[in-house]
């Protein structure tokens, strides 16, 4: 249960990282936040792949 929680803690830090530095360019305010929509959950399915193995 806290596995998964702290997984999406951490994705959620990743994709607003993203946002940050996606905002300081000269995109859209919306393409900059699909972008890091898409991070952050590309950041979960990896991370999610990597540490919720079945055993």
């Amino acid at each position: 249960m806290y596995k998964k929680l702290i997984l999406i803690i951490i994705a959620t830090s990743v994709g607003s990282f993203a946002l940050e530095i996606f905002e300081k360019t000269s995109l859209n305010i919306w393409i900059s936040r699909s972008l890091g929509g898409l991070v952050s959950v590309l950041s979960i399915l990896l991370l999610y792949k990597i540490f919720m193995k079945e055993k």
